[in-house]
C-alpha cells in the first residue's frame, strides 16, 4: 500500500528542474585494464623462465601497486622485515586482467597452474619497457629478479602452491 503523505513530499521535494552534467570521473591507473596487463606481462617477463603461480603473480600485483608495498617486500627480501607480518593483499582484479591477457594470446596456461608469457607477451613488455612510462615499476622490479621465485613467494604468503 502508498503511503500518500511521505510519496506527496517526496514527489513535492522533487519537482523541480534539473539537470544532469557528464564529468570526467579519476580513475586510478591500476584499475584500468591496460594497466594491468602491461603490468602483468612485465612481471612475468622478470619471473624466471617468463613465468610464475598464482601466489607469486598475487604478490608482485600486490607489490607493483605503491611505494610503500615495494619498500615493504624488499625488506623482507633483504631480511629486514619478517614476512609473517606482512600483510599482502589479493587483488579479485588480477583474474579478469590474466583473462583479457590471455584472450589477447600474451599469455598461456602451463599445466593448468603456472602463467607464461608468450612470444606476443614477450613482444609487449619490451614495448611497454622502451616507453619508459613504467621506470619506477620496473626498478622494483628489477631490484626483485633473484626474488621472483616461487620459494619466495612462499615465504611471504606461507604454504605451498
Amino acid at each position: 500500500m502508498i503511503n500518500e503523505p511521505i510519496d506527496s513530499l517526496l514527489l513535492d521535494a522533487f519537482d523541480r528542474p534539473f539537470t544532469f552534467h557528464l564529468r570526467a570521473a579519476a580513475v586510478p591507473p591500476e584499475m584500468r585494464p591496460q594497466w594491468r596487463v602491461a603490468m602483468l606481462t612485465l612481471i612475468l617477463a622478470r619471473c624466471r623462465q617468463h613465468r610464475a603461480s598464482w601466489k607469486q603473480l598475487h604478490l608482485y600485483n600486490w607489490a607493483i601497486r605503491n611505494s610503500r608495498a615495494r619498500d615493504t617486500l624488499r625488506a623482507v627480501a633483504t631480511g629486514e622485515r619478517d614476512p609473517e607480518r606482512v600483510v599482502v593483499r589479493f587483488d579479485p582484479a588480477l583474474a579478469p586482467a590474466v583473462d583479457l591477457a590471455r584472450g589477447a594470446g600474451l599469455v598461456e596456461w602451463k599445466d593448468g597452474r603456472l602463467l607464461v608469457l608468450t612470444p606476443q607477451g614477450e613482444e609487449m613488455a619490451s614495448v611497454v619497457e622502451k616507453t619508459g612510462v613504467f621506470a619506477e615499476e620496473l626498478s622494483f622490479l628489477e631490484s626483485m629478479r633473484a626474488h621472483m621465485t616461487q620459494a619466495f613467494a612462499d615465504r611471504v604468503l606461507g604454504g605451498a602452491t
